[in-house]
């Protein structure tokens, strides 16, 4: 480890935690500092746990830094007070997929808070793991292998690329026979579906929000109980995403060489356009099918769903917001918190703007709306039988 920091212990204990690995000691500074692990090469998955909670000799919500991870940068103008606030946690982690070239002997994780020792701002972290992927269930495609874009042709996912893992759900309560095809085996941290009493349906829609200007790589995993079912015709379905028709029973039954090339998981890249003033948009995942099945013993055992980085080597977003109705409220109380009385004029001159970028922001989701309502409104038909929607 490099740079001066401290470690300072959480001076109120949480009442509860969102994360499993409620780390209560964290690694604070004012100033740059970073760590270096000797890995070997392969594709790794970065988990970074952020705690935002009150320490001693550092004030609340002043954290405000990037993280760097070689050339890229997964984090900046990141603020996990904010962060969490937003969401209503108390805790949260990141997860980001990183490769290790041949060459390279070390993973350096840069932590850097933003210039303004006036504000007192500082970059913390409370836990690091870093896990080797699989083989197997690489994200990157080497060669001239290239992933589905839906509705265009195949773009190219190398090592070159960064990835965030925004979500994965394990759709199936029970586990499966097959080792290899057990979501619950797989690397990392997945939700699973919530517990319901089983019932009869067609269409089940998923509805996840994500950052516009990227884009995503959606991997669909498929059970064995669904492959089988298809197999025999017992189960004809289509699974859409953003109401693109990406899969079939009889995709998933003809690509199957033999009992070795079960085409276990597929992936499919989705552009999500728009304006970053808009924040986010849902990506949809929509399964449908002609004949009712339970509910949870479909074709489908999960999905996950990675924000690509972008030509500039970054991953960062814009903190998300509050519910509409609070916002403003939300922005002011946590600027004050953020920037303090010191300066008065600054502050209000700063709540002023705060206010007008709300109105201006108002007004282009708007005008947005209206340009790309056909484009992106959910289908009026299909898929309706039952919607699970998600925070991000």
């Amino acid at each position: 480890m490099e740079g001066s920091s401290t470690t300072s212990t959480v001076i109120h204990k949480l009442i509860s935690t969102d994360d499993p690995v409620p780390h209560k000691t964290a690694r604070l500074s004012h100033s740059r500092f970073s760590y270096a692990f000797r890995v070997n090469p392969g594709q790794k998955v970065l988990r970074l746990h952020f705690n935002p909670a009150q320490y001693r000799g550092f004030k609340s919500f002043k954290d405000l830094f990037s993280v760097e991870v070689g050339p890229f940068t997964l984090l900046s103008n990141f603020s996990a007070s904010l962060f969490a606030n937003a969401l209503g946690v108390n805790s949260f982690v990141k997860e980001f997929g990183i490769n290790i070239e041949e060459n390279q002997h070390y993973l350096n994780i840069i932590f850097s808070p933003e210039n303004s020792q006036s504000l007192d701002t500082y970059a913390f972290i409370n836990g690091i793991e870093i896990m080797s992927v699989p083989t197997s269930l690489s994200y990157y495609y080497g060669g001239d292998i290239g992933v589905q874009v839906v509705g265009k042709s195949p773009v190219y996912v190398d090592s070159s690329t960064a990835l965030e893992i925004i979500h994965r759900l394990n759709i199936k309560q029970d586990s499966v026979s097959s080792t290899a095809n057990n979501i619950g085996n797989m690397f990392g941290i997945w939700e699973s579906g919530p517990n319901r009493k089983a019932r009869e349906v067609k269409n089940i829609t998923w509805k996840v929000p994500v950052d516009v200007g990227f884009k995503y790589l959606v991997r669909l995993h498929f059970s064995e109980i669904g492959f089988k079912m298809a197999e025999i015709g017992g189960l004809i379905y289509k699974v859409h995403i953003n109401e693109i028709i990406v899969s079939t029973n009889i995709d998933i039954v003809t690509e199957k060489d033999d009992e070795n090339s079960i085409p276990w998981y597929r992936d499919y890249i989705v552009m999500m356009k728009g304006r970053k003033q808009e924040g986010k948009r849902e990506l949809l995942i929509c399964l449908e099918s002609n004949d009712e099945f339970m509910d949870g013993q479909g074709p489908l055992k999960g999905f996950e769903i990675m924000k690509l980085s972008n030509p500039d080597n970054s991953l960062s977003s814009p903190h998300p917001l509050p519910p509409a109705r609070d916002s403003s409220h939300w922005i002011i109380k946590n600027l004050v918190k953020v920037l303090g009385w010191r300066n008065m004029i600054a502050t209000l001159t700063i709540i002023g703007l705060a206010l007008v970028n709300i109105s201006i922001y108002t007004l282009l989701q708007i005008w947005g709306a209206s340009r790309t309502e056909e484009e992106n409104k959910p289908s009026a038909k299909g898929c309706n039988d039952f919607v699970a929607g998600f925070t991000s």
